[in-house]
């Protein structure tokens, strides 16, 4: 079977149900399980997605790791669908980090849920002809993620991704069928489903017993394509350790053509083993990863972009006196009429900028950036900068911070567009949603 993911290590993989927990591993080429295992979870130690019993739910584990010699790993976890959201929402042309902002300010419309309690992720699914973008994201609730992560972190099992059923089904599709079908996991009884239509992720479904599966198929058929819907047959993928001879024949008279995947039972955790690991900020892949492991170097290994922790740290250092020498250069040098108190306190003002954010500035090596645009963003009296962010290599700032009114934020944004120097100056529309004590980002080219 062919998945369409980048490749990385193999990883060890669980994946939960609220009775069986599947442990698996792919050789090194990808190209195969190199073993798997069922394991019964005890009655009522998971419901839903919930941890009933920590105590239980570890030394569970510890026995799982003894049974396959497992001392210390990091582990990829599957989870079911209960409790968690998928959707695929259309935004307008913008950047990454005005698509988490766009998110942000959207989620009420469509989340069932507080987005403050959820962790959320999102992958770009495609770029349209209009150069909008299509978005698919997914949420979890918090305690149920951080009660994983505290157990298996107890267990000594570090985990490096989450993911749910629905983002699995969703990879094993082939890409020309994305366009419009069905796919489903049965797990006994129970049964996950998956609608897709246009390349998106439209719908998720979790029924019990064939004639609720049947009617879930039925209700998003008729709620998500009421008048634009294809002649049957339909494509409908069917996976999992259900009876699955039984639901195709079942909706064959519906209009549903059913196909098994090549794999059958193993489809679902041979495509959770394929997940690529990347940070939740990837806009390739969907991790629904807390922070704290983030933050942790022992706790996630990012395939992409390792780097030696002491060298960052001491280019961190270096790169932030090249700026101070930089802004030196051209107060003292390239604007001789620039008096030495204002520079002071610019530079001043640079330090405390640095200490109180995490940015991690980048000299800019072009006599574009003069000294009069930094002394006007840090010195400003429209807005409250929090942060300023340069890439050379995206030739782009970003600059964060707090406006007081919605009015003072555009002007801030007019006074920038000014300035020939940059090409473009980008401030998210969803930030403007606030009247007051605004949160917002600017992006400028150059």
């Amino acid at each position: 079977m062919k998945i369409s993911t980048t490749k990385t290590k193999p990883y060890l993989t669980f994946l939960f149900s609220d009775n069986l927990l599947g442990v698996a591993k792919l050789t090194p080429d990808g190209d195969k399980l190199a073993f798997y295992q069922d394991f019964p979870l005890p009655p009522n130690l998971l419901l839903k997605n919930e941890i009933k019993n920590d105590q239980e739910f570890i030394k569970f584990i510890i026995g799982i790791k003894t049974q396959l010699n497992i001392e210390k790993e990091e582990i990829i976890v599957g989870l079911s669908e209960d409790k968690s959201f998928s959707y695929t929402i259309t935004l307008p042309p913008l950047e990454p980090h005005e698509i988490n902002q766009a998110i942000a300010y959207k989620t009420a419309s469509f989340l069932p849920f507080a987005y403050k309690n959820e962790y959320l992720d999102w992958m770009l699914i495609e770029t349209l002809p209009d150069k909008n973008k299509r978005v698919l994201l997914c949420a979890i609730p918090k305690e149920i993620i951080d009660k994983f992560t505290t157990c298996l972190l107890s267990a000594n099992l570090h985990p490096v991704a989450f993911e749910t059923t629905s983002l699995s089904l969703f990879r094993l599709i082939p890409d020309e069928d994305k366009k419009f079908c069905f796919t489903s996991s049965l797990s006994g009884n129970i049964a996950t489903s998956v609608f897709c239509k246009d390349k998106s992720l439209i719908a998720c479904a979790v029924s019990e017993g064939q004639e609720e599966f049947i009617k879930s198929l039925q209700n998003m058929l008729k709620y998500y394509c009421p008048e634009d819907c294809p002649k049957p047959p339909y494509k409908l993928y069917l996976t999992g350790k259900g009876d699955t001879d039984n639901f195709a024949q079942a909706v064959k008279p519906l209009g549903f053509d059913a196909i098994k995947f090549p794999l059958e039972d193993f489809s679902l955790i041979y495509s959770l083993c394929h997940k690529d690991i990347l940070p939740p900020e990837d806009e390739n892949s969907i991790n629904i990863l807390p922070t704290s492991l983030l933050t942790d170097d022992k706790n996630i290994v990012k395939e992409r972009g390792k780097k030696n922790l002491i060298f960052i740290t001491l280019a961190i250092l270096i790169i932030f006196n090249l700026i101070l020498g930089f802004a030196n250069y051209f107060l003292v040098v390239k604007r001789p009429g620039i008096s030495r108190s204002p520079q002071k306190n610019l530079i001043e003002k640079a330090k405390s900028y640095q200490n109180k954010t995490n940015t991690a500035w980048q000299i800019i090596n072009d006599e574009k950036i003069t000294a009069n645009i930094l002394a006007f963003v840090v010195n400003n009296k429209l807005v409250k900068i929090q942060g300023i962010n340069f890439s050379l290599e995206k030739r782009e700032i970003v600059i964060t911070g707090i406006a007081d009114t919605r009015v003072n934020l555009l002007k801030f944004k007019d006074e920038l567009e000014k300035n020939k120097i940059f090409t473009r100056v980008s401030l998210p529309l969803s930030v403007l949603g606030s009247e007051n004590n605004i949160d917002f980002n600017i992006s400028l080219k150059f």
